[in-house]
């Protein structure tokens, strides 16, 4: 009887230990349907949330004829993330707008400046694009750089996006980009298209980075 009554306790008290184990604290955390107990109840919730975030992490990619820091690669591959816009895209564009120098403090012969070689005519309307104090904007500042360059993709891309999808897409948003969307529509109503020598190098040189 009292075998039995140990055996009842012990069975019991291992069920509670594991449950317990198991979820944890983390009312977000649950084991994966399949998982052995045994093995989850090694870990932590803690641990397995970390684990989740660290997944979630934006991988940065560096590239040894690309002479920017890392910090300003995770900014770009970062903010290409929260924009939905694929980073070796906007590499491929930095990269044929410097000539390959990747200079933030370029100058065109067409008055164009900075990283992404925004033309000073512009200034005012893509400020505005991206949200940022025309009078403080500094061109040569490749982070401010970088975000007024995105902040037109991504305004291109939402605009079209009901009219093509995947790379016709993209050919769109970089033919706009750099000849504007009057003069692509001007292109489409000549029977023209709407791939530009631009948008066709931009996307040859963007398998440089993926």
């Amino acid at each position: 009887m009292s075998k039995i009554f140990y055996t009842v306790v012990v069975f019991v008290v291992v069920t509670i230990f594991s449950t317990t184990t198991v979820y944890g604290t983390k009312e977000t955390f649950a084991p994966m349907a399949g998982t052995p107990i045994e093995y989850i109840s090694l870990y932590s919730a803690d641990c397995l949330v970390n684990d989740r975030e660290d997944e979630e992490k934006t991988v940065v990619k560096m590239y040894e004829w690309v002479p920017l820091d890392e910090d300003l690669m995770s900014y770009i591959y970062t903010t290409c993330e929260e924009m939905g816009i694929d980073s070796a895209v906007f590499l491929g564009l930095i990269d044929l707008e410097t000539g390959g120098t990747f200079n933030p403090n370029l100058i065109s012969d067409t008055d164009d400046h900075g990283i992404c070689q925004i033309n000073r005519r512009y200034f005012t309307d893509h400020c505005s694009t991206a949200g940022i104090d025309l009078d403080t904007f500094d061109p040569y500042d490749p982070y401010q750089s970088v975000y007024v360059s995105l902040s037109l993709l991504d305004a291109l891309y939402n605009r079209y996006g009901n009219l093509y999808q995947g790379n016709d897409l993209t050919t769109y948003v970089l033919s706009c980009y750099n000849r504007g969307e009057t003069g692509v529509k001007n292109m489409i109503n000549r029977g023209d298209g709407h791939e530009t020598l631009y948008s066709r190098i931009v996307l040859e040189r963007a398998e440089k980075y993926r």
